[in-house]
């Protein structure tokens, strides 16, 4: 299954494409193609000339493209993301082989670990800077301009040398990692900043804050 996006989120989510254009294709096989491909996220039809061209996010055979569609032509075209069977309630889209769910009641991280455990999931792990995009305008579109902050899956193990690790992954998060807002993480030995938050007053950027804080969550789902 595949919903209608904008073009201009599109534009932001995906830059990579997977195939060449494909021509004299229905919509409905476009979408049978993205979901049956282990990489494809995305794809646009344009339904005048009967072309598709797929996009993804991580793919190893992929290369670099610009944006499909000349600005002059983008009335003919559609965005479409791929979703997928994903656990009720959460977001429906495929993602880096990920489904995800969005919890606003705040509590604390330990409480909201078990929340997502009983589910089946975790709590989120970023993979890329476009994961990251593709958040942002999912929070943006939720929670418009309210203040919201969540936790993610990153903390601080041995907090002697301030070094954050994915806790689903043991993937350690560098200081120098494009994730991380302006100014933070913290390095200093004292800091008692050892989890990690996105909320909208960093843009959605990596934040670390206190552990003792009651937060909102999103758990991941991979499937």
């Amino acid at each position: 299954m595949y919903q209608v996006i904008p073009l201009t989120e599109a534009r932001s989510l995906s830059r990579v494409q997977i195939e060449g254009q494909m021509s004299n294709v229905s919509r409905c096989q476009c979408g049978l193609k993205c979901h049956q491909h282990a990489n494809c996220t995305m794809f646009f039809y344009n339904k005048i000339i009967r072309t598709c061209a797929m996009y993804g996010m991580e793919h190893t055979k992929a290369r670099a493209s610009s944006f499909p569609i000349a600005p002059s032509m983008e009335a003919q075209w559609r965005a479409y993301y791929l979703i997928h069977d994903c656990p009720g309630h959460s977001i429906q889209m495929k993602l880096v082989n990920k489904c995800y769910l969005v919890r606003n009641d705040l509590d604390t991280r330990p409480a909201l670990i078990e929340h997502c455990q009983s589910l089946g999931g975790r709590l989120l792990e970023f993979s890329s800077v476009e994961e990251l995009a593709f958040f942002k305008s999912i929070l943006y579109r939720k929670n418009g301009n309210s203040a919201m902050s969540y936790y993610v899956g990153a903390e601080i193990l041995i907090n002697e040398n301030r070094t954050f690790t994915w806790s689903n992954t043991s993937r350690t998060l560098v200081p120098s990692d494009p994730l991380w807002q302006s100014g933070h993480p913290d390095t200093m030995g004292t800091s008692d900043k050892n989890c990690v938050e996105i909320s909208k007053t960093s843009d959605y950027a990596l934040s670390d804050v206190s552990c003792t804080e009651r937060k909102g969550c999103i758990c991941e789902f991979p499937f």
